[in-house]
């Protein structure tokens, strides 16, 4: 505004993660460019392959590298990288971005591919869902992360999906950059709720499941063992039953199995929620000697607390409908431990 003529030129390739300042404006220069928002203060020049293009196709190379007919790029050099790298996920996903200008989304190698997430039938709506049985999973944060609890209602071979969220508000926008999150949307939107100070508030999560249960049939609430003492003896003083359940193989892969049946066949019924997606999108399986998976934090590249906590729902799901485990004891105080 200081200037009559006033000019900013920002360059940038495709980055990862659907949140942040770049995430914003690569999401608007598209929106310009195709016409759906009219900004004539604004010129977008994007040479970027089709988001669906074969990372190895070297029209779609061209496409985004305009130059390199002129000498400008190497075509011979992206051949061998091309070459070198198709075993090596991470250095695909890299490609893509500095060398297709395609944005990526979540781990190089995840655990489901999100075109299959999203091909999920259409949920119940949730007037239908008032009443019915469900079974909630909860996985908390250590101090300031992101806190989730899923609940998951069965319905022959689909789950309808609800997910919830929690985060402390202190730093919100080093958490947005961080994790490439969008959390101050999605914190409008609904799926997410910002809680005062630095550090998660457990009494808030309590709250939200107590505000869930007069409106569905809450069976059982799971929780990891870890951390998670205080928030366990609350929700038994609120009616809950509650199951303390376990993150190794013994306790997930069951679970993580039918999960993938589910979204494989469209049957788990999530209604789109963005910041489950984000979950899903980081989420990345440690295997064991017998092929069985977990998803696990360590090698994931971002917040997967909603996939764990729906694992963990779907598990206390199967428990009731098949009978108790051999791996679960029953405590006098009224604990499950799995």
């Amino acid at each position: 505004v200081k200037r009559s003529r006033p000019l900013t030129v920002i360059i940038s390739t495709a980055g990862a993660g659907q949140g942040g300042l770049a995430w914003d404006w690569w999401e608007y220069s598209h929106k310009v460019a195709s016409g759906e928002i009219e900004d004539p203060s604004f010129a977008p020049i994007i040479f970027a392959a089709d988001p669906e293009a074969d990372w190895q196709d070297e029209d779609a190379w061209r496409q985004a590298n305009p130059a390199i007919d002129a000498g400008f790029c190497s075509i011979e050099e992206l051949r061998i990288k091309a070459r070198r790298i198709q075993h090596f996920p991470a250095e695909i996903a890299d490609f893509r971005r500095f060398h297709l200008n395609q944005w990526q989304e979540g781990a190089a190698e995840p655990w489901i591919a999100l075109d299959l997430y999203d091909a999920a039938e259409e949920p119940m709506p949730e007037s239908e869902l008032l009443g019915r049985p469900c079974y909630v999973g909860v996985d908390l944060s250590s101090v300031e992360d992101l806190s989730a609890i899923v609940a998951v209602f069965p319905d022959g071979p689909r789950y309808d999906v609800l997910a919830h969220f929690f985060l402390p508000e202190e730093g919100l926008q080093r958490k947005v950059e961080e994790d490439r999150a969008d959390y101050l949307r999605w914190a409008k939107e609904g799926y997410l709720t910002l809680t005062p100070g630095n550090v998660i508030d457990h009494d808030a999560i309590v709250e939200q499941l107590i505000a869930w249960a007069t409106d569905y049939s809450i069976h059982e609430v799971a929780i990891d063992r870890w951390n998670s003492t205080a928030v366990t003896t609350r929700l038994q003083e609120e009616g809950f039953t509650v199951a303390q359940f376990g993150q190794g193989f013994a306790s997930m892969a069951a679970p993580v199995k039918e999960m993938k049946r589910a979204i494989l066949s469209g049957h788990f019924r999530h209604g789109g929620n963005p910041l489950l997606r984000l979950c899903f999108a980081n989420a990345v399986a440690e295997r064991d000697a017998a092929e069985n998976e977990k998803l696990t934090k360590a090698n994931s590249r971002g917040r997967i607390d909603g996939a764990v906590a729906a694992v963990m729902a779907i598990g206390r799901a199967l428990a009731n409908e098949s009978g108790p485990s051999i791996y679960e004891t029953e405590r006098p105080d009224g604990l499950l431990f799995i």
